[in-house]
């Protein structure tokens, strides 16, 4: 029955691909002057600057600021085809320095969310047809987060949690083909309204996920790797957005992996509600996920964003947010963070992070966003002493 399941969803996986890959094809060579006529191109260039200072506990001497850069730059394509149907292109690529402020403090959730190993990447190269009853199918490169495990106030802060859930985005050895390490996929949608729905295929090993990177290409996918499979529908309301996640993964590791029993079949669901009124934007979301198959298998994250803009058309828009990250290590989370004599535990530790952030509009381009965030037993370890962190980022985009 497995091996049946398992074959669907492979099939899955590369059918959307082949599909609009093929019918992309025709498109360009056979599209009408008209088609042409009704295509545009996107550009988009984006440079982040950050600046790192932290509290490390007894240490003779402060700690060396950190800096992080990331740069990524994005092309887009749009033809439509006909009345009803349309064809996207997208590529986009970026550079990260490899510094870490997270290696540094020692924490579980990843302070900022531009940190990556140093380097040039493909993040996304996907093909995507969309008809206008609401249906779309994409696939290709791609970042699942931009699709998946996304909730829109959330994204003001720099924690990597309140990107996507760290239950979700550190499952088993590998996440679900996302920043910085990306791979193939293919995604179906159906969105109307108020509600839409969506169920993605991804390789769930583009990565090692907490262990070491792996430098496989983005491309390098075996059947042997098996599948990650994610669905989700979202409901939308004028004021309220609720969204409801599931994920599985069909890999599996051998016993002997860090002494761990049969990792295979790992699998989590997520919530999130979002609210937006004049109180400002705040949302909560929720991730369990299997905890002998989890790196982190419980995560609660909350937060309130304001525009504190004295005019919302202003240029000089003003932003500020406080947010509040909980992380629970799973089994493979405590065989991989803990010390040796502590794997026979049984107390799944949470590290708590506390997150402040202003962020202003100085123009069109250009952003500032000073941070603090305090952790609570960072790396989940509770014998560790909390964290101090303040940084300021600076964004350049076009």
């Amino acid at each position: 029955m497995n091996s049946i399941f398992t074959i669907i969803l492979k099939f899955h996986f590369l059918s959307i691909y082949y599909l609009i890959a093929s019918l992309s094809t025709v498109v360009l060579f056979y599209s009408t002057a008209e088609a042409q006529e009704n295509s545009s191109m996107h550009l988009g260039l984006s440079n982040v600057q950050e600046i790192w200072l932290a509290n490390i506990p007894n240490t003779s001497e402060d700690a060396e600021p950190v800096w992080l850069h990331y740069t990524d730059a994005a092309i887009g394509y749009e033809w439509s085809i006909s009345d009803s149907w349309s064809l996207n292109m997208y590529g986009s690529a970026f550079f990260t320095n490899g510094n870490s402020i997270s290696e540094l403090v020692g924490d579980l959730q990843g302070i900022s969310n531009i940190e990556a190993h140093e380097g040039v990447e493909i993040l996304e190269a996907w093909l995507e047809l969309t008809n206008q009853t609401g249906l779309r199918l994409k696939g290709g490169i791609l970042d699942s987060n931009a699709d998946f495990d996304s909730v829109d106030p959330a994204q003001f802060f720099i924690n990597s949690s309140h990107g996507i859930g760290p239950d979700f985005s550190s499952v088993g050895l590998s996440g679900p083909s996302i920043f910085p390490e990306t791979g193939l996929g293919t995604i179906a949608f159906f969105e109307q309204e108020i509600w839409s729905v969506k169920l993605g295929a991804f390789d769930p090993l583009t990565r090692t996920s907490g262990i070491e990177l792996n430098a496989a290409s983005n491309v390098d996918w075996n059947r042997s790797d098996g599948v990650l499979i994610a669905s989700e529908v979202k409901v939308n309301t004028t004021a309220s957005t609720l969204s409801l996640g599931m994920w599985t993964s069909t890999f599996s590791l051998e016993k002997s992996y860090m002494e761990l029993s049969n990792l295979s079949n790992a699998k989590g669901i997520y919530t999130s509600l979002s609210r937006s009124d004049t109180f400002g934007d705040t949302y909560i979301r929720l991730g369990l996920s299997e905890s002998k198959n989890a790196y982190i298998d419980r995560y609660i994250g909350a937060g309130w964003v304001k525009n504190i803009s004295p005019n919302a058309n202003l240029l000089s828009e003003s932003l500020i947010g406080i947010s509040w990250a909980s992380a629970r290590l799973g089994d493979l989370g405590i065989f991989s963070e803990l010390p040796r004599d502590q794997h026979n535990s049984t107390d799944h530790s949470f590290e708590h992070v506390l997150e402040i952030s202003t962020s202003t509009k100085l123009s069109e381009v250009v952003r500032l966003q000073p941070n603090l965030q305090y952790i609570i037993q960072p790396g989940a370890q509770s014998n560790a002493q909390s964290r101090l962190v303040v940084g300021i980022r600076g964004v350049f985009e076009i």
